[in-house]
């Protein structure tokens, strides 16, 4: 591997520094989940580098509908005594053993190695598996530990991805098998290589494509890598031709709903810049140098982000922004003893998060004027993995 991909592929991972991306790539403190760590040792040892490009760029997708059956109580009970929610633009420490405990997860969630699917069904997934996705009757998903994309129905296939559209109707991947490479969408069926599949077989030789997320349908952003070239963001159609209308560095996230993207501007040793644009191109509408950017929500009004300068197995804080201009409108934070290690919308107006603390992990969810609960019950956070994952949001 060559010195320019290594820089290419640790600078992604110092800014992303999520299995998605999250993981997110969604977008100072420290960064996500346990399992990055080894991650990070595999790329500097030089091994499956683009596997792990691939897990740590956000691919993320909200699975079924994502509306929640009731709204989040005011004042959430807890064991103790009861937490008030604070003002919105206020913060709030996510300390697990004062929170009370509220409904699953609605769009699905990960315990161990089960996949608790958006409608009910469980599918049993590979320990590394990475921000699942429903695929037919079963799940898909990026597995980091063979740097394969993993279905429960046909085994594995060399490539990256996948991510499936806001409904939840489409999957995108990236395959590299048989001497054939390209960026495929096709119907979440689980039929991949059916009549409604369409290919963009034009990527270059030595190239890889990081699928990111759905601008419509049939339209994809996609992030190229490769030996001898930056990270680029790509835009196809699948109409014979493909784009890049945003000079940024590569794209973390997009929204359909609202026409817009997030994406890198830059990445210093400190920190990184991050930018909102219009989906078709043209000037950014905010820019930040204090937040990276990871999922807009479902309506694409907010933004969740993480801290400019990620490391280790965490973030202390993240911040739910205005998508518009960048305001913060709520964060969240952890206790000196924790981390949170996983993040996505749960719905317009409810926030899920991976907390661990004082050694255990729950999956909490928090409304946007602060106020939260545990989604899951307290588990055992091992050093290595941890016991609660999300599954992809778009």
């Amino acid at each position: 591997m060559s010195d320019d991909t290594m820089r290419e592929l640790t600078r992604a991972l110092h800014v992303h520094a999520d299995d998605v991306h999250g993981t997110p790539d969604l977008a100072a403190g420290a960064r996500r989940r346990a399992r990055q760590i080894r991650l990070r040792r595999r790329v500097v040892g030089g091994t499956v580098a683009a596997v792990a490009l691939a897990a740590a760029l956000p691919t993320a997708l909200s699975l079924g509908d994502s509306t929640r059956s009731a709204p989040l109580p005011a004042d959430t009970p807890t064991p103790g005594e009861t937490v008030p929610a604070p003002e919105p633009g206020g913060s709030t420490t996510l300390r697990l053993a004062d929170l009370g405990t509220g409904p699953a997860p609605v769009n699905g969630w990960v315990d161990g190695s089960t996949f608790h699917r958006a409608d009910g069904l469980e599918v049993e997934v590979p320990a590394g598996l990475a921000a699942p996705i429903a695929f037919g009757d079963g799940a898909a998903g990026f597995d980091y530990s063979t740097g394969e994309i993993w279905f429960s129905e046909g085994g594995s296939i060399p490539g990256f991805g996948p991510a499936p559209s806001p409904d939840g109707r489409s999957v995108a991947w990236f395959y590299d098998e048989a001497g054939a490479t390209g960026i495929a969408v096709g119907p979440a069926t689980g039929d991949r290589d059916g009549t409604d599949t369409v290919v963009a077989d034009d990527i270059p030789a030595g190239v890889r494509a990081l699928p990111v997320g759905f601008l419509g349908d049939r339209d994809l952003v996609s992030n190229l890598v490769g030996e001898s070239m930056p990270i680029t963001a790509r835009r196809d159609t699948f109409d014979g031709s493909s784009t890049t209308p945003w000079d940024v560095e590569e794209v973390s996230t997009v929204s359909a709903a609202a026409q817009l993207v997030a994406g890198l501007l830059s990445v210093t040793d400190d920190g990184s810049c991050w930018a909102v644009l219009p989906a078709d191109g043209g000037p950014a509408l905010w820019e930040t140098c204090d937040h990276s950017l990871d999922h807009f929500s479902p309506d694409g009004e907010l933004l969740l982000a993480g801290p400019a300068y990620r490391s280790g197995a965490g973030d202390t804080a993240i911040a739910v922004l205005d998508a518009q201009d960048g305001t913060v409108l709520q964060e969240l934070e952890s206790t000196r003893e924790g981390f949170i290690v996983d993040t996505a919308f749960e719905d317009d107006e409810h926030v899920l998060a991976v907390v661990v603390d004082d050694g255990k992990a729950a999956i909490v969810r928090c409304d946007l004027a602060g106020s939260c609960e545990r989604a899951t019950d307290l588990a055992p956070a091992p050093d290595v993995e941890q016991p609660y994952g999300l599954p992809a949001q778009p």
